[in-house]
């Protein structure tokens, strides 16, 4: 427990230094929701409907976090020669790996309070409520994503190449949700921007509690977290490409 504090409070402060972080977590999503819903400064939605664009806006946040922040962060540590030597001093990567998140998920939260206190402030919104619904959010969703997603550090592929393709992984990812090609179907839950914007329906947004739904989602949640526990047992710390 001591060592992952002592990684989680490493990366922590890399977050703070590093700025493109706050730029892909905070400010993409802020400007594409700006952009795209500028009519709210003039007409603002009904409160159910709201939820539904900004749930939409949170996902991406929580996405990129755990795909670009943290899954492909631990994949260039690899390909550097950092994750060996941290495994080497800590002697286990599970510390490094659940340090890396910790302090992930807490960006995240600063950044999700950021976020909404601004969309509150432009829209005159209520931020309590905004920024509680987007913390139950981030609760319910982002461990089992993240460790959905450690199987990018595995793979065999060079540094240079991984962070633009999975950036646009992200994209297509939110793009391919049912809400926004009209698909309602059981299998698009295998797509994990789809798992939140189904958490976020089902948690925040419905007034009704579908209790299939939710046996669902549960499901596919621990789904996620035995492909992450199983990856993080099995993953290899010497860079594949070096080696090959």
């Amino acid at each position: 427990m001591t060592k992952t504090y002592e990684f989680f409070s490493l990366f922590l402060k890399e977050n703070v230094y590093n700025k493109m972080n706050l730029f892909w977590v905070v400010f993409i999503p802020l400007i594409l929701f700006l952009i795209n819903y500028s009519n709210w400064f003039v007409n603002r939605p009904q409160e159910q409907e709201a939820y539904l664009v900004l749930a939409f806006f949170w996902s991406l946040m929580i996405l990129i976090s755990a795909v670009i922040n943290t899954a492909v962060s631990l994949f260039m540590m690899r390909e550097e020669g950092f994750m060996k030597m941290f495994s080497f001093i800590a002697g286990s990567k599970r510390s490094i790996i659940f340090g890396k998140g910790l302090a992930n998920l807490l960006f995240l939260i600063v950044s999700m309070v950021v976020f909404n206190l601004v969309v509150a402030l432009l829209f005159q919104m209520n931020p309590f409520m905004l920024i509680m619904n987007s913390l139950l959010l981030i609760a319910v969703t982002f461990i089992p994503v993240v460790l959905f997603f450690s199987w990018i550090m595995t793979l065999p592929f060079k540094e240079d190449s991984i962070a633009p393709a999975f950036s646009l992984l992200t994209i297509v990812l939110m793009y391919l949700t049912s809400d926004m090609v009209g698909v309602q179907s059981p299998l698009f839950l295998i797509n994990p921007a789809e798992f939140i914007l189904r958490v976020a329906e089902a948690v925040i947004i419905s007034d009704v509690v579908d209790v299939t739904n939710m046996l669902t989602l549960a499901s596919v949640g621990c789904i996620y977290m035995i492909i992450g526990l199983v990856t993080i047992k099995l993953a290899n710390l010497e860079s594949r490409t070096i080696r090959q």
